[in-house]
């Protein structure tokens, strides 16, 4: 994560909230903007959006992930009440993890009702 902009302090593990624990709270300049569910690779895999979607909800965190760092990534907006989507338009996959930049979520997080799409680097430096 780091490669992408994430710094290792922003993290934060087993945050209480009022639906449980969600596994990684990611912080950036005092925000909390990222809830991300791991799960173990052949995990419960179809149930974990929903469950970073739920402590997303109770933390008031707009950005929830799901990932079990191998097979699959999902992303949810939930300011937006949608996925989130690749360049192509396409629901975000394991394929798009080099575009979940910093500056991609944190694009994200400020532009709700703007951003549809994931955006290359190059795109997001012509804004």
């Amino acid at each position: 994560m780091q490669s992408l902009g994430w710094k290792a302090s922003g993290f934060q593990y087993e945050v209480a909230c009022s639906s449980g624990h969600a596994d990684i709270v990611y912080q950036h300049n005092g925000k909390n903007i990222v809830v991300i569910e791991a799960k173990r690779v052949g995990g419960q895999q179809n149930h974990a959006i929903a469950q970073a979607k739920r402590y997303a909800h109770a933390l008031n965190i707009p950005i929830a992930i799901a990932t079990d760092g191998d097979t699959f990534l999902h992303g949810y907006h939930l300011k937006k009440n949608a996925p989130l989507l690749n360049h192509l338009g396409a629901e975000i996959s394991v394929a798009d993890f080099a575009t979940l930049t910093i500056s991609n979520i944190l694009h994200f997080v400020k532009n709700p009702s703007l951003q549809s799409r994931v955006k290359t680097e190059s795109e997001l430096n012509a804004f």
